[in-house]
């Protein structure tokens, strides 16, 4: 039968599976209709089956150009936008994971603003780590900053962005290992000598000295101490 109906001649074959793949069946409702199209496909008669074909490469080219259409630059830009919001203290100032990701995305806006998200691989990101180890960036800051981008594009997925197979794609690189990369170590940061600390004591309010005698008492962390 055609679409409107009629009967046809003989069957003309299935649609294709790339074609059918354009429809992104993501409810039972469209998995059925999916089902449906891939079931009277060889019923329909030559004229039917061209329409339903060129729906289908419309429906695609859609989709395509929709995903082309975000550059890496303006993910950048709009996760930058949430991170400013997100990584606010209640006291209005940014937490320093905010510095960080500002840190990560100015660099990979510089390199890659103009690439298409659909684009950027996990070459592309290992290129981005190697402009750290340039820029004299410890092993373990690199790996950090990586992280930070790969959650920048698990956003995008999250909020239908991008498709979720680029971010797939970005978590097969691995972070550097140490011994195995040009990265160097980052100094150990060490305890500041207590003769220091007690030299601070007379300048400080009552409240600060409590707290600051707290932390050498428990290793309790500043933060630690200011929410108790």
């Amino acid at each position: 039968m055609s679409l409107a109906g009629c009967t046809s001649s003989a069957p003309l074959g299935s649609i294709s599976n790339h074609e059918l793949q354009s429809l992104q069946p993501n409810n039972q409702v469209v998995q059925l209709l999916a089902a449906l199209v891939k079931a009277i496909m060889p019923t329909l008669d030559e004229e039917a089956r061209s329409h339903l074909h060129n729906v289908l490469r419309l429906r695609r080219g859609r989709r395509s150009r929709r995903e082309q259409g975000i550059t890496v630059v303006r993910l950048c830009n709009l996760y930058a936008d949430f991170a400013r919001d997100y990584y606010r203290k209640p006291d209005d100032v940014h937490s320093s994971e905010f510095n960080n990701i500002d840190v990560a995305l100015r660099l990979l806006r510089h390199r890659y603003r103009r690439t298409c998200v659909v684009d950027f691989g996990p070459l592309k990101l290992k290129q981005v780590r190697e402009a750290m180890i340039a820029r004299g960036w410890c092993r373990k800051q690199i790996n950090s900053q990586i992280g930070r981008i790969k959650r920048m594009f698990r956003w995008g997925v999250e909020n239908e962005l991008i498709a979720a197979p680029i971010y797939q794609a970005l978590n097969a690189v691995n972070g550097l290992r140490f011994g195995h990369t040009h990265a160097r170590e980052g100094e150990p940061v060490k305890p500041v000598p207590e003769y220091m600390i007690e030299a601070v004591l007379p300048f400080v309010s009552s409240q600060v000295k409590a707290m600051i005698q707290t932390q050498l008492l428990t290793g309790m962390r500043p933060g630690e101490v200011i929410r108790m």
